[in-house]
């Protein structure tokens, strides 16, 4: 089992590389395929030898996807089988890397794993990534040439494997947490931090300077400290000083976002209470004409820039308040309370800017920490 949980950790850390299929809005990953089988087989696995354990993530989960499921059904057959098919495989797909942790959890939990191993198998993963990094910055530092493939032409930016450097700050951040309550290695924490300000990404720097904050116990005297380092950061990276002053630039992708929240809202205004659907956000937007047909053509063009704003369009009111429910259900029972809290306000910051909370490889993070957490507490 250590071997399948690693190999499916490296395959998401690879991130664009096990694409298998982009085109014609179908994107297929090898890792996605893998995580499913891996599901299984883990399952089949503890019911033989294992025994489950039903807590309240599991169960706020399932409502979830319940409800979620329910609503799409609704909504689906105002669209072609293509767009039926892709809505309910991102929904397979999501469920995939909760049942993933939840699956590790429950190895662990049986005995079937030892913490030990599942720490060598992260800090592997962490080492994996950082060498993915390296070699994004030394012989792909350039994503011009990748705007025509519908990807954002970042310059001299740390991308990673992901070739988007908020989503890789943003794991990167998420590696910070799980270091400091579950790895405690110096050097991950170090490189992480170097890799989070490598990225120039705003709300990846804003996030991990507030899980900075919240993780370490607070004085004037480090708060002084605090502003004094990230000051100096920012004078002797100049990129990220210039990232920081350029909110009005119409190019700028602050600007963009703030016309991503817009068309987001619009199409909110047609979804009422119910939603539009989990993941159908541009069938959306295409159906009620508010997207323009350049930027349907873009990656981003999937989603809102905004997990928040995204759960709100697709699974309305009462999705978005089942959904948040779920997240902090895993505090309810849980001794590392402090580990989730900074974990989830980290998270919720983040996903006001980007979609964080359902990108693979974040979502997927995501999980195995907060089961980490419940972990700790059995």
């Amino acid at each position: 089992m250590n071997h399948l949980i690693l190999i499916n950790l490296l395959l998401f850390s690879s991130g664009q590389i096990a694409a298998l299929n982009r085109s014609g809005g179908l994107n297929i990953y090898l890792f996605d395929i893998l995580v499913i089988i891996s599901n299984f087989v883990i399952f089949g696995f503890l019911l033989k030898r294992g025994k489950f354990k039903i807590n309240f993530p599991l169960l706020s989960f399932i409502l979830f996807i319940l409800f979620t499921l329910l609503i799409t059904m609704l909504q689906i057959y105002y669209f072609d089988f293509l767009s039926q098919f892709l809505i309910l495989s991102y929904l397979l797909r999501f469920s995939s890397y909760f049942f993933f942790g939840y699956f590790i959890y429950l190895l662990v939990l049986n005995k079937l794993i030892s913490k030990d191993s599942l720490k060598r198998i992260l800090t592997l993963n962490f080492w994996f990534i950082t060498a993915l990094n390296a070699l994004q910055l030394v012989f792909l530092n350039n994503l011009s040439e990748l705007a025509k493939f519908g990807w954002d032409p970042h310059i001299n930016r740390l991308t990673g494997s992901f070739l988007d450097p908020n989503f890789m700050a943003f794991y990167l951040c998420l590696y910070f947490i799980l270091n400091r309550y579950f790895l405690k290695n110096n050097y991950i924490e170090y490189i992480a931090i170097i890799s989070i300000f490598l990225t120039v990404s705003r709300n990846g720097i804003l996030t991990f300077l507030i899980i900075l904050l919240l993780s370490t116990k607070i004085t004037v005297k480090k708060i002084i400290y605090f502003f004094l380092i990230f000051s100096l950061l920012l004078l002797l990276v100049p990129q990220v000083f210039n990232r920081f002053t350029q909110f009005s630039d119409s190019n700028d992708s602050s600007y963009q976002r703030l016309i991503s929240w817009n068309e987001g809202l619009k199409v909110a205004n047609f979804s009422n209470f119910l939603g539009v659907g989990f993941n159908n956000y541009r069938n959306s937007a295409e159906f009620y004409k508010i997207n323009s047909g350049q930027e349907l053509t873009k990656n981003s063009a999937n989603s809102v820039d905004s997990s928040l704003l995204f759960i709100l369009i697709t699974t309305g009111v009462f999705g978005l308040v089942i959904f948040v429910i779920h997240l902090f259900s895993f505090t309810f029972q849980n001794k590392l309370i402090w580990q989730n809290v900074v974990l989830l306000v980290g998270l919720l910051f983040n996903s006001l800017f980007i979609n964080s909370l359902f990108y693979p490889q974040t979502c997927l993070l995501l999980y195995l920490i907060l089961f980490i957490g419940l972990l700790e507490e059995s």
